[in-house]
């Protein structure tokens, strides 16, 4: 697999009306994931490494070890590192390697289905970014955050306009759909580029808001309306980079 970065540009603010109750086909849920490329250290065979949670920067107080997969490609290797550094043995065994979004999903879907009680796989967040969400969702008021646990992995998206019109982007094939971004930087250049290529920007709101990983494929697992079809998570440059590196 070849994972690719979406090229675009900022068209402005649409307000999606729900057109149905019914959930996105999973097969979609599937789809929309499949393209976004997450890390995790696996031994020569291929297999996912057990790691000691309580060693690592996770929002879990479990104790037991995980196969680990992490957002940002540094923050994999330089777990891998840490592991070698203490067990020089295993220097030329183990290796990151990207996995899709879409096959994260699935096995926890599968456990979910089995029942399991203990996940098989902990995300990691891009640590920096979790305060940074925190932050926005305590500003709308909602709730008070007590704990990294309640703000999950963090998503990043813009709103434009006093009623809070998602901030769309145009693919090559000149396909509408909204993007939602692991860095809040990353929604902050969107702005910036929305600005300057939009004469009213101007005089119009424009928000950053963040949302958890956990909610955002909830809202695919339980709505089917144009909103949630044009929803789509936006990987970093740096991430598809990575993973086309680590594939050669």
């Amino acid at each position: 697999m070849k994972f690719n970065i979406i090229s675009a540009i900022v068209l402005g603010g649409i307000f999606f009306q729900p057109l149905a109750s019914l959930a996105l086909p999973e097969t979609e849920v599937v789809e929309k994931l499949e393209n976004v490329p997450t890390f995790t250290i696996v031994d020569q065979n291929g297999n996912p490494v057990p790691i000691a949670l309580n060693s690592q920067n996770t929002s879990s107080s479990n104790n037991s070890s995980l196969a680990l997969v992490f957002i940002n490609p540094q923050d994999a290797l330089d777990t891998l590192q840490s592991l070698t550094q203490k067990k020089p043995e295993l220097k030329n065994s183990l290796s990151v390697t990207p996995v899709s979004l879409s096959e994260v999903y699935k096995i926890l879907q599968e456990a979910k289905q089995k029942n399991s009680r203990q996940a098989p796989l902990e995300i990691v967040p891009i640590v920096s970014e979790v305060p940074l969400a925190r932050d926005l969702i305590e500003a709308r008021g909602a709730t008070k955050v007590k704990n990294p646990e309640q703000v999950g992995i963090p998503l990043f998206y813009a709103t434009v306009g006093e009623q809070e019109d998602y901030m769309i982007r145009q693919d090559v094939n000149n396909n509408s759909y909204i993007p939602f971004y692991w860095t809040k930087k990353e929604v902050e250049e969107d702005i910036a580029a929305y600005k300057k290529g939009t004469p009213s920007a101007a005089s119009e709101t424009i928000k950053i808001k963040a949302i958890s990983l956990g909610q955002f494929i909830q809202t695919l697992q339980k709505n089917n309306n144009e909103a949630v079809q044009a929803m789509q998570i936006v990987p970093s440059a740096e991430q598809i980079d990575s993973a086309n590196r680590m594939l050669r």
